[in-house]
């Protein structure tokens, strides 16, 4: 698996990635800035594919995804994982 699209919380405590896995699947990751541990795997159940996650707040997430050949916009609750499509 490798990272791409990294961003930092406003905070400095986490990173944001997108792990691209050997069968094509995309999640996202969080990571703690200190000690490079995974925090959580967010579930991507719908296989969508995350361009340009970036922090709203130190708990949310906005990106926008790729689903269906369309882009949309995405706000992640980055501890539920709860999603709200824009």
């Amino acid at each position: 698996a490798r990272y791409t699209a990294v961003a930092l919380s406003p905070d400095g405590q986490q990173l944001v990635a997108v792990e691209n896995t050997e069968t094509y699947k995309a999640r996202l990751v969080i990571i703690d800035t200190k000690t490079g541990k995974r925090l959580r795997v967010l579930p991507n159940t719908e296989n969508v594919f995350y361009q340009h996650p970036r922090w709203h707040d130190n708990q949310t997430l906005v990106s926008v995804i790729l689903k269906d050949g369309r882009k949309t916009i995405q706000l992640i609750d980055s501890q539920s994982a709860e999603i709200q499509e824009l």
